[in-house]
């Protein structure tokens, strides 16, 4: 009797322990469910109408974001080597991140002439881009490519040489933090500026679009695997940029929309 006994309340306690088992993997299961919703109501990506392509690889559908969305797209361009420009509501370029022009960001021509099976892909690729913004301004006189832009003295890359020596190169490419400190010049103030090597870099004073918005896009071009050298005055190799065979060089353009009155 007592054996029978015992094995009844062995038998309860086992039943009452697979209850209380099931219950907390309910409970947890709820729990995790509903953190999930949270999460999710408050993620503003899920509520992103993403961009769609066409054959060309270019966006089809455009989406407007704030000025916050933009901030870890420029600061992972370096990293992930794709492009990053910002145009004003005319068509003019604000700012370019791009390691390939920011290779030789003075004297295209000159070196044009003197590498040129290296440097024309690129001039070709920049020029693509700016066929493929023009439709966004087509009613606009005042559009201004990027290519123009960057052939402009003290263009896009706004520097002045404190030397008699001519930089083709960004000095910013020299260390990753060399490049962070260049997108800090870049919002700072419109005095900050970031100095090395003779060459001073004035900022963008990004910081007045924070209220902004922008509209996105993206545009894919293919690439041959070209390999960018940069040579100092011995001939010997001061930088040198490699791009995969095969690999497809992501553009990703934000226009300044006008505000709202």
């Amino acid at each position: 009797m007592e054996n029978a006994i015992d094995a009844l309340k062995i038998a309860f306690a086992v039943f009452v322990f697979a209850i209380a088992l099931t219950l907390t993997f309910s409970v947890v299961g709820q729990a995790r469910v509903t953190a999930d919703i949270v999460l999710s109501l408050n993620d503003k990506t899920n509520y992103y109408d993403y961009v769609e392509q066409n054959d060309n690889n270019a966006t089809e559908k455009d989406r407007i974001v704030d000025f916050e969305t933009i901030l870890p797209t420029i600061y992972r361009y370096a990293k992930e080597q794709y492009a990053v420009t910002i145009l004003d509501t005319e068509g003019t370029p604000i700012v370019r991140y791009d390691l390939y022009t920011e290779n030789f960001m003075n004297g295209w021509d000159e070196t044009l002439k003197t590498q040129n099976t290296k440097y024309q892909e690129i001039e070709d690729r920049i020029k693509l881009v700016d066929d493929f913004i023009r439709k966004e301004f087509s009613q606009n006189d005042n559009f201004k490519p990027i290519w123009k832009s960057l052939k402009e003295n003290n263009g896009l890359y706004a520097v002045t040489h404190n030397t008699s020596s001519i930089h083709h190169a960004a000095p910013w490419l020299d260390s990753d933090k060399d490049i962070i400190s260049r997108i800090q010049t870049d919002f700072g103030s419109s005095t900050a500026k970031y100095e090395k090597d003779g060459i001073v870099y004035k900022s963008k004073n990004l910081n007045q679009y924070k209220d902004m918005k922008f509209k996105e896009k993206f545009l894919e071009i293919q690439t041959s695997g070209t390999t960018l050298t940069e040579l100092d005055d011995d001939n010997n190799i001061e930088y040198s940029l490699e791009t995969v065979k095969g690999n497809k060089k992501l553009e990703i353009i934000y226009i300044l929309q006008k505000q709202e009155n």
